[in-house]
């Protein structure tokens, strides 16, 4: 049956309406991002020209969000900076928070111990999220935001990731497409991929060497929890000079060490291995 002429224009404005809430959504979205990266509180035209938004609909956002406590206003300086709501959403007893104090530690004592940056990363499904990092004063200072979105067959945590996969799911992933090539060193086939990843079984590591960024060598361990699920990895960062065979598998050695100490002295485990749904 056709529709009146007053059904059509309602829809239409339900359509509209939709629309105009999906895009002030993502206005306020970009508005968050640029708050949250801003170095120091930012002002309503430093705000405007980083989330590239008119500084009225910045300023109506602006408003909303302060409203809502994910942003504060300083009335002196007239700038802004993310409120600790955002800052910090999840509840500071949430396993994911228990979990990265526990292994600062032991982050930090591999950092000190083979002079690279390591990260513990959580494996939520298919992404991957840093939780914690630790540097020492000579170590490569890579900047790692929170999600990491490299090529799984070209670093160090993506390969991690892969090895604990099923076999079949992850030759699918390996063959969906033609890898793409980074450096002379990335690896393109699956077959000499699912090798390496099969060998991590034996080995206990897996490593990127120069095969993502020129110079740069990922060395990787999974992180189990006491029910042995994978539930993400340690993963270290040096300069390739640096990282000869002995120099790789002297770093994993130190990475499984902590990896396995982690498991002892982090009861959280169990839980974010809950919440990451694995």
């Amino acid at each position: 049956m056709a529709k009146t002429a007053s059904e059509a224009t309602t829809a239409q404005r339900v359509c509209d309406s939709q629309r105009e809430r999906t895009g002030t959504l993502v206005r306020g979205l970009s508005l968050l991002e640029a708050v949250s990266a801003g170095a120091a509180p930012m002002s309503l035209g430093e705000l405007s020209a980083a989330a590239d938004l008119d500084q009225s609909t910045t300023l109506r956002l602006l408003r909303t969000l302060e409203d809502e406590g994910y942003v504060v206003r300083n009335d002196a300086t007239r700038r802004y900076s993310p409120s600790p709501k955002l800052l910090h959403p999840l509840p500071l007893r949430h396993p994911v928070q228990q979990l990265r104090r526990d292994c600062l530690r032991a982050l930090t004592d591999v950092a000190q111990e083979t002079g690279c940056t390591v990260i513990l990363v959580l494996f939520m499904d298919m992404q991957r999220m840093v939780l914690e990092i630790g540097t020492t004063p000579d170590s490569l200072t890579p900047y790692y935001g929170p999600w990491l979105t490299g090529p799984l067959h070209a670093t160090g945590v993506g390969k991690a990731l892969l090895a604990s996969l099923p076999s079949q799911r992850r030759g699918q992933l390996l063959r969906a497409a033609p890898l793409e090539r980074f450096t002379d060193s990335t690896i393109l086939d699956p077959e000499v991929l699912e090798r390496q990843l099969d060998d991590m079984a034996v080995s206990g590591f897996v490593a990127s060497r120069e095969e993502y960024r020129p110079g740069v060598t990922n060395i990787a361990v999974k992180l189990q929890s006491w029910s042995d699920i994978t539930v993400g990895c340690l993963n270290a960062t040096g300069r390739a000079a640096d990282l000869d065979d002995a120099g790789v598998v002297r770093v994993a050695a130190a990475l499984k060490r902590a990896a396995d100490l982690v498991v002892y002295q982090s009861p959280s485990l169990e839980a974010v291995a809950r919440y990451c749904r694995h």
